[in-house]
């Protein structure tokens, strides 16, 4: 069964709740739900300097709050069964091991590529992710955005769309339709994405501008649905799977 939401905020017992009003509500698809709780292995950007920090990114199981922990090397699917019930919780953790965590309701967009301000100061050799693994959570209230990479690329549709749906889920005021992403717009900006890194590196610069036409025009095409996600909305694991099976270009 479909995990379902309520809108409420700062609450996580009465999001949990079972939904038995007319309010707006949200259903998870349990795998999608599992996928985002279970967590991943992400690469966190720090805003000042350079520096490069491996991360476990959880999502709460109120479906709240994004979390996130320092993790070793050699850490990776196992560090989901040891990841924080309760962000800094001296119980649990060493301050070396300490997590950080933002509310979904106080994330504004999500920015698909290197594309913020933290992104732009790193050189491409600095950064060393690849462009279609880079994404970054702008905030609401701060002038200021939270910059991660997937460590594997398999991961990152699925995630940015199923915070995606959170995120304008719980919002204030519904984000413009052409701010959310939807699997259909990601497809393609994960494209757009690798399309241009190949543009930087190939000796046959023509076949690739063709490429990036293509992507182009396909863009212009998804970007102009007014597809978003509002009160009702099923996250579809099947579309999910789906792209993973088509998930290199």
């Amino acid at each position: 069964m479909p995990t379902a939401l309520r809108r409420r905020r700062g609450m996580p017992a009465e999001i949990a709740a079972p939904v038995n009003s007319i309010e707006p509500t949200l259903e998870i698809d349990p795998k999608v739900q599992h996928l985002l709780t279970s967590g991943c292995a992400v690469v966190k950007h720090n805003l000042n300097g350079s520096k490069r920090v491996r991360k476990w990114l959880t999502l709460s199981n109120d479906c709240l709050t994004l979390k996130w922990r320092t993790i070793g090397e050699s850490e990776g699917a196992g560090a989901a069964q040891t990841a924080p019930l309760t962000p800094r919780s001296p119980s649990l953790f060493t301050p070396r091991e300490s997590a950080s965590s933002i509310l979904l309701s106080d994330v504004q967009m999500i920015l698909y590529g290197p594309f913020s301000a933290n992104f732009a100061r790193k050189s491409t050799k600095a950064r060393v992710d690849k462009d279609y693994n880079c994404f970054s959570l702008a905030l609401r209230t701060l002038e200021r955005t939270i910059d991660f990479a997937f460590e594997d690329e398999a991961t990152a549709l699925p995630w940015l769309a199923g915070i995606q749906q959170l995120v304008t889920f719980f919002a204030e005021v519904p984000p413009e339709p052409r701010l959310c992403w939807t699997l259909s717009k990601l497809r393609v900006q994960r494209l757009r994405l690798k399309v241009a890194a190949e543009i930087e590196v190939s000796e046959h610069q023509d076949a690739a501008r063709v490429l990036a036409g293509i992507a182009r025009d396909a863009a212009d095409g998804i970007y102009a649905k007014e597809v978003v996600a509002t009160e009702h909305v099923v996250i579809d694991m099947k579309a999910i799977e789906e792209e993973r099976i088509c998930q290199r270009v």
